[in-house]
Order: structure tokens, then C-alpha cells, then sequence
């Protein structure tokens, strides 16, 4: 049995420390003290090894990529948690093998009764990059940090960077993974992100939260997100993040992501990043001729901030988009035709609700979105259709405004009380 204690303690708010990152001042909300501690067994890793490089104590930590010293530490969870203790510093990730600074990478690693921790020693002092000498090399690039089949986790106060020449699929990833907290970590000046800053994929994963985490100015193009779920994990969290200039949509739950939560957080667009005004919550479907990709329907949206700062591009600024793209999935009518799209711009709630279960598999008696601020925010929640891939529909693209449709009533007080709602 998975343990979920460490899930539960104290929630903190936002603050506004400025961080300081190997490119420089930010001058952007950083993460407070992390309220995970160290446990168990205590190594003590650094960029490079120092003394007789143990990582039994800090004047003596291991090189953080000795594959050995990782695998001692993967042992070391038969007994007793274990923390790896990350000493002020930035640590390198290279695409060539010759630095040998590979991805962080964990597989099949966990216990059911032991967590494994890795924690900064300070809030702003332990960066993961990309090596700024690695050469450009378009869309490819090694990961920072990565989880395959792995359990019971934490990482907290570890923060992530990359110059502009240095390109990821996903700076920090989890697949097929259960029961994470990522806390008080950020993702600051990525612009090369390819699909997301981080991401929890597939229908495998389970309870992922990241609390108190900060995103600030992801991606060149409309493709890179701050947080990109996708194939069906479940019970995803965001409590207490910051959200600042993304690219693309700022956090998205795509095909069948299920029992998603984003509580407590502050999303903010200033208008001067790339794509000026993109949607801050997105449940998209991508459907080629032959692909069955289908919406989830079960949402927990609350005590969130959402704030664009201008009034340009009204269609996209959206707090909560339902997307489809391309062909019907099987079973399914995304795209509508003319009568049905007239009764979402001007039918009952009762027969927009009606259409959105029957068409769109959306029971929207399950999408819980109440005590949110809106500020400039042109649609609060919305469906948005755009045949695509050759599908053909005689209605076109369209954006229709659904959030009457939307729960309104409170069903829990704290964002802390939303990881046991699910």
C-alpha cells in the first residue's frame, strides 16, 4: 500500500522572494521553504564529488550522476527512507556523452513503506540545466530530470533552467508513476521546451501533485506547455503553483486525463511573452482519421487567480477549454452541426448539458469550478471545436461558452482537503 501521508501536511501560499538563477536575477515569485524534510538515510550529492566523495556527509558528497552511488541509494529503500540531499549549486545535463552528465534518471525505483526524497538544500540554491556549451541540436536534447515506474517520491526546493539554444521534449517527467510530490520546486526561463516544462503521462500514473511549485516564461511556440498530462493519468494536482507567460496552454489535461485538481494557484498572463494570451487550462483532443481520443470529466477548479492583463486576442483567453481537433472519435460527436451548435450559443443549461454528455461524453455535473477571480478573462470555461487533419464540418471552427453548464457549488473548503475529494 502506497503511503500518503507526506501528501498532507501543510499547505503554504504563494510568496514573492526573487530568485536567483544561473542566468541571473529573475526577479520572479520563488518557492517558499519546503515543509518535506529530510528522513531516513541522509546522502549528500553535489555537482562533483568533494572529499572521498561517500555522500555520507556534506563535506564528503557524491558526483549527483555516479551511477553507482544511485544505485547504492536504490538499495538503501529496502530499509529505510532515504533522502538525497542536493548542496547548493547548478548541475549540469549534457547531449554529449564525452561530459558524461547524463538525464537524472530514475526507473522502476520506490517502496511501498520507505519514500525516496530529493531536496535542495535551500529554496534558490540548486539548479538543474542544460550544459551551455551543448550544441543545438533542433528538437532533440536529454531530459533533467525523469521517472519511469517509480513510486512514493518527493522532490522539493530543486529548480530548473536552460539557455536558449538548448531544446527538451520535457525538462522534469513522470511516467507511469504514483503517489509523487513535487514541492516548492521552479521552472524558470525555458524556452526550448518542446511539448511541456514537466508532464505525467499515462493511464498508470497516480496522484501526482505538484504544491507551491512556481512556472514562469515556458516555450517559443504554441506546442510548449508548463504542465502537459496526458493519456489518462489520474488524480493530478496543482495546489498553490504560480503560473507567469506561457507559450501554449499553461496547464493541460489531454485524452482521458481523469480527477484533476487545480487549487489555490495564481495564473497570470502579462501580455509580453510569445503567443500574448493563451488559454491557462486546457482538456484537448487530438484526433487524426482512425484515433479515439476522448475528454475526461471529472475536474476540481478552485480558489485560483486567473489574470490576463490586456484585452487582446478574446478567443483565447479562456480560464477552462474543453479542445477538440480533427475526426469524431468513435462513440463520439465532437464536431457539431448547425442545430447543435446554436443551442450551446443560445439553449437552456439543461440542453447545453444535455448536448455536452451526449456529443462530448462531458457530464458536467462532475467539472467543480467555484471561488475563482477572474481579471480580463474573455471566457471562463469553453469548448472549442476545429476540424482538423481533413475532417470537414459545415460549422467550422467555433468557440462556445460553457461555464453555466459548470458546478458551481462548493464541495470542499481548503485546497489541502482537495487530495482526499478523489
Amino acid at each position: 500500500m502506497y503511503r500518503r501521508d507526506f501528501l498532507k501536511t501543510s499547505v503554504l501560499s504563494a510568496s514573492a522572494i526573487a530568485v536567483a538563477s544561473p542566468l541571473g536575477s529573475l526577479g520572479v515569485p520563488a518557492a517558499r521553504a519546503a515543509p518535506v524534510t529530510p528522513s531516513g538515510r541522509i546522502h549528500y550529492v553535489a555537482p562533483e564529488a568533494r572529499g572521498d566523495g561517500s555522500g555520507k556527509d556534506r563535506h564528503n558528497p557524491a558526483k549527483w550522476s555516479d551511477r553507482a552511488f544511485r544505485d547504492e541509494v536504490h538499495g538503501a529503500l529496502d530499509k529505510d527512507d532515504v533522502t538525497m540531499f542536493f548542496l547548493n549549486g547548478t548541475y549540469y545535463v549534457s547531449s554529449e556523452g564525452e561530459k558524461d552528465l547524463p538525464s537524472f534518471s530514475f526507473r522502476n525505483t520506490g517502496h511501498d513503506r520507505h519514500r525516496l526524497i530529493l531536496r535542495g538544500e535551500s529554496p534558490n540554491g540548486v539548479w538543474l540545466a542544460r550544459h551551455p556549451e551543448d550544441p543545438d541540436r533542433g528538437n532533440q536534447g536529454p531530459d533533467l530530470l525523469e521517472f519511469r515506474d517509480c513510486h512514493n517520491v518527493s522532490v522539493s526546493r530543486i529548480n530548473f533552467t536552460a539557455p536558449e539554444n538548448q531544446w527538451m521534449d520535457y525538462p522534469v517527467r513522470f511516467t507511469r508513476c504514483q503517489n509523487i510530490l513535487v514541492d516548492s520546486c521552479s521552472w524558470v526561463d525555458i524556452p526550448n521546451a518542446h511539448y511541456g516544462a514537466t508532464g505525467v503521462h499515462r493511464e498508470e500514473s497516480d496522484r501526482v501533485t505538484y504544491r507551491d511549485c512556481r512556472f514562469v516564461r515556458i516555450g517559443r511556440r504554441g506546442g510548449a506547455h508548463m504542465a502537459y498530462n496526458a493519456w489518462a493519468p489520474r488524480r493530478t494536482a496543482y495546489i498553490n503553483c504560480l503560473f507567469e507567460d506561457c507559450a501554449g496552454d499553461y496547464v493541460r489535461f489531454r485524452s482521458g486525463s481523469e480527477y484533476n485538481i487545480v487549487a489555490g494557484c495564481v495564473f497570470r498572463s502579462t501580455g509580453n511573452h510569445v503567443n500574448e494570451h493563451m488559454p491557462f487550462i486546457s482538456a484537448p483532443v487530438f484526433n487524426p482519421e482512425g484515433r479515439g481520443e476522448t475528454f475526461g470529466t471529472n475536474f476540481l477548479i478552485f480558489d485560483n487567480i486567473f489574470i490576463y492583463a490586456t484585452e487582446a486576442r478574446e478567443s483565447t483567453r479562456i480560464a477552462f477549454l474543453f479542445h477538440h481537433s480533427g475526426y469524431n472519435p468513435p462513440g463520439r460527436r465532437h464536431l457539431l452541426d448547425a442545430g447543435e451548435a446554436e443551442i450551446l450559443r443560445s439553449g437552456s443549461v439543461d440542453a447545453k448539458r444535455e448536448l455536452l454528455y451526449k456529443n462530448l461524453g462531458v457530464d458536467t455535473a462532475k467539472v467543480h469550478v467555484f471561488n475563482n477571480r477572474y481579471h480580463n478573462v474573455a471566457h471562463r470555461g469553453a469548448y472549442r471545436m476545429h476540424p482538423r487533419y481533413g475532417a470537414e464540418s459545415d460549422v467550422g471552427d467555433a468557440v462556445f461558452d460553457i461555464f453555466d453548464t459548470f458546478s458551481s457549488e462548493p464541495v470542499v473548503k481548503t485546497p489541502e482537503e482537495s487530495l482526499d475529494f478523489y
